[in-house]
């Protein structure tokens, strides 16, 4: 199995920093030498019109989140592993399944927020897993409290 191109996703939830850090590791030990770090912004809203995305916000909405994309990974990039941002708008589950062809593995955490019906995986890590075109390593990540 070849992992030359590797996804990690990140909404900025606490404990995704250990989650891009085991990324890293991993990345380290295969000698893969760039890793991509994604965020799917601007979920859509509901509107009298239909479902669509913020007005007038989505080009701030991007620079926002690259601009904090960019820092993780100056922050958390290596002499072996960099870091790379990629953003994009949606909703995060269909946006990070759209960009999965580019990638040979996702590295996700599980925050379990969905409740009963998501009791291991939250609902965005369950969708990914079912619909993603390459392998996804869903990284457990204990609940506060």
């Amino acid at each position: 199995m070849k992992l030359d191109r590797i996804l990690v996703t990140t909404d900025f939830s606490p404990g995704d920093r250990s989650t891009v850090q085991r990324a890293i590791d991993l990345a380290a030990k295969l000698g893969v030498a760039e890793i991509t770090l994604f965020h799917a912004h601007a979920e859509p809203i509901l509107t009298e019109f239909g479902v669509g995305e913020p007005v007038g916000r989505e080009n701030e909405m991007h620079d926002e989140v690259l601009a904090r994309l960019s820092k993780w990974c100056e922050e958390l990039s290596t002499a072996q592993v960099r870091l790379t941002p990629r953003t994009r708008g949606g909703r995060p589950a269909h946006a990070i399944v759209d960009v999965s062809d580019d990638f040979d593995l996702i590295v996700m955490a599980s925050h379990g927020g969905g409740g009963a019906k998501h009791f291991l995986l939250g609902s965005t890590t369950d969708r990914v897993v079912r619909g993603a075109r390459c392998d996804v390593w869903v990284v457990r990540v204990p609940q506060a409290g």
